[in-house]
């Protein structure tokens, strides 16, 4: 029986499990069903302290199978919304407009509760996307333990999109976890607008109100701004989307508002990869996995095609093909896997600036430290910008000096700092290549919806691909193919690398991260060489679509302006790969807001950071590498970050590489 009103589950169902009398998951002992040879009332026969132990009882079964849940749906990177309403709310309706939307891009899921009937399911189901139906009897909500049994019998793919929708009910569901992430609250305007007061728990406990059926306000008596304040009463902090989910009108800003949620769990490098904007997501599935000794045999597959292509071809040991790969994830795994080892020595990788952050310009990061330093500013930024160096020191020692820097995983944590300091201004470091320019966007343009004037970025975007033309154009530089970034053009595209074919007659694939795909890779550029012939191929046709992300890039486009030329740490200024804030969004500049002063700085002249990212030199030919410049005192902004050519170096090859100066120091002292 439920606590909170004493309700039964009668006959609960899940479809496709086969019971008999299946009673209410926490509290199964009792039989609410029996004949009465004495009236009495059916209300809770219990004293009230009684009635407080049994309730405290029930929650902690509930809230220990809902941690169970979530803690599968952390495993399984799926993303559960609860939507709870009164019944007539139009969730269903809802629901379905939004998979229409949503099922052509990633997979989603529904788990229908209902007291009887599998109608709405099989609503669900008419869109294409699998649903199962829970009927809770006489039970007034889902709760942990059905949706744990109900999500074992949908089985829901990795990486999913999974809606929960309640049984219609304002009062129980507040109270029992389910395991998701948020509780999303849908009103229609057809009920009275002081619902919020009348059911505080509900929409206390709710991340988002949905105000459906907008369509209808003509029609109806309701004061949407009285039921927005009444909501924020109960709930200072509760987000409110106003939408149709009839005729369509506010749909994107809810489809927007789902796509600030996964960008909240944007640790998605790994198993799954998300593009910021308009659910364009795709995944490494698990069938595609091979098993170690498929991968070994693969591997060595790969290695015989390579060394016979390159036999018939020009490349030997004294004069390599050179391969360089522009992604900080492409050189972390060359050196993770020692690819470079496992293939003949007439390839070799040159480690081109693929990492934002070790190309960033020690003046932008004395301008960082600038602002932070105002008072009443809170300045945050990724955690490998953290340490890089600037003439003036790095954000670190900003910190230590007494700013209020902090790290976030999103700039939707910087926005979020926004909402809960309105008192402070909120700095975001924005940096990055086009991988990153779509969630920056998405967040600005949630920062203009809510009209907050406490929230502005400091922008250090840049493009990729005028990088890639000026290394080029540079006359000691040889690059004979390039491995592309996966991340990059899952939002650009193929389109954008054509010139590098056609102008400059370079051959070029986009690779994915995997062992595997990186090999794959190379032996494709290998057959273009051998063939003479020339082009831009997609070996990460599982993630990157030819067109890249369209709704990222309309984004990208209302959002950032290219702004000509912008400095590159190691190479100097490059043209036309500068990125600024639209007219539209100059008020979100911390630029114009803050003014720091123009800061040109030239490299140190002892650093060789230049050289090893144009292939001039290897990390450790640097005579600061491993001494002076280390990943616990940087020197160089390639020691900083992770995905650092010099700081992959020295985490996977500075022994070996010490190891074999020693020896060849001993032989010399021998001879």
């Amino acid at each position: 029986m439920c606590s909170t009103c004493g309700c039964a589950s009668g006959e609960l169902r899940i479809e496709g499990v086969s019971s008999g009398h299946a009673h209410h998951s926490h509290h199964p002992s009792h039989d609410h069903h029996h004949d009465h040879s004495h009236a009495h009332s059916h209300g809770l026969p219990f004293a009230a302290r009684r009635l407080v132990d049994i309730e405290m009882d029930v929650l902690a079964k509930n809230n220990h199978i809902a941690a169970h849940n979530r803690e599968h749906f952390a495993e399984a990177g799926i993303l559960a919304l609860n939507l709870v309403s009164s019944p007539g709310s139009g969730k269903t309706t809802l629901l379905t407009s939004t998979l229409t939307r949503l099922a052509p891009y990633f997979d989603c899921a529904v788990i229908e509760g209902d007291q009887q009937t599998t109608n709405d399911a099989d609503r669900i189901r008419a869109t294409g996307v699998p649903a199962i139906q829970v009927n809770t009897g006489k039970g007034c909500h889902l709760d942990a333990q059905m949706v744990h049994d109900a999500l074992h019998q949908l089985s829901p793919n990795n990486n999913s999109l999974l809606f929960i929708e309640n049984v219609g009910n304002l009062v129980c569901p507040a109270s029992f976890d389910l395991g998701e992430l948020h509780k999303v609250a849908v009103l229609s305007v057809t009920e009275g607008e002081d619902k919020p007061l009348k059911y505080p728990h509900m929409f206390a406990a709710s991340r988002l109100m949905i105000l459906n059926k907008i369509d209808l306000l003509p029609y109806v008596s309701f004061d949407v701004e009285s039921c927005i304040a009444n909501a924020r009463q109960v709930n200072p902090q509760i987000e409110v989307i106003q939408l149709s989910a009839t005729t369509g009108e506010g749909m994107d800003q809810w489809l927007h508002w789902l796509e600030q949620q996964r960008c909240d769990r944007e640790a998605l490098i790994g198993c799954w990869v998300l593009i910021h904007v308009g659910f364009a997501l795709s995944r490494l599935d698990e069938h595609e996995a091979l098993d170690t000794l498929a991968a070994l045999h693969a591997m060595e597959e790969v290695e015989a095609d390579v060394a016979l292509f390159l036999g018939a071809g020009e490349s030997s040991a004294e004069k390599p093909m050179q391969i360089m790969e522009v992604c900080g994830g492409h050189t972390h795994a060359i050196f993770k896997f020692g690819l470079d080892k496992l293939l003949p020595p007439q390839l070799e990788f040159i480690h081109g600036p693929g990492c934002p952050v070790c190309v960033l310009p020690m003046g932008r990061i004395d301008a960082c430290c600038e602002i932070a330093a105002h008072d009443g500013v809170i300045f945050c930024t990724f955690g490998d910008a953290l340490r890089v160096p600037g003439k003036q020191g790095s954000l670190l020692q900003a910190r230590e000096r007494g700013a209020d820097v902090r790290v976030v995983y999103s700039p939707l944590d910087a926005l979020k700092l926004a909402r809960e300091n309105p008192q402070s201004q909120v700095v975001f470091f924005a940096l990055g290549f086009e991988t990153t320019l779509p969630v920056t966007a998405v967040t600005l343009q949630q920062a203009r919806r809510e009209g907050l004037n406490n929230f502005t970025v400091f922008c250090q975007h840049i493009s990729l691909m005028p990088t890639l033309r000026s290394l080029l154009q540079q006359e000691d530089v040889r690059i004979d193919a390039f491995l592309a970034p996966g991340h990059v053009s899952m939002v650009t595209g193929t389109a954008p690398y054509h010139f590098i074919n056609e102008e400059f007659g370079k051959p070029l694939v986009i690779s994915g991260f995997e062992p595997l795909d990186m090999l794959q890779s190379v032996l494709m550029l290998v057959e273009q060489v051998c063939e003479a012939s020339c082009k831009t191929e997609n070996q990460y046709r599982r993630v990157v679509p030819q067109e890249g992300n369209l709704l990222a890039q309309e984004a990208m486009r209302e959002v950032f302006r290219l702004s000509g030329s912008s400095e590159w740490r190691g190479l100097g200024i490059i043209e036309d790969s500068g990125i600024s804030l639209s007219r539209a969004y100059a008020t979100f500049d911390a630029e114009i807001r803050f003014r720091p002063q123009a800061q040109p700085v030239a490299d140190d002249p002892r650093s060789r950071c230049g050289e090893v990212l144009t292939g001039r030199c290897k990390p450790h030919e640097c005579p600061l590498f491993g001494t002076g410049c280390t990943p616990h005192n940087a020197f160089g902004a390639l020691m900083v970050s992770s995905e650092g050519a010099c700081a992959a170096w020295y985490q996977y090859r500075h022994q070996e590489t010490a190891a074999q100066e020693t020896t060849t120091e001993g032989v010399e002292q021998d001879e």
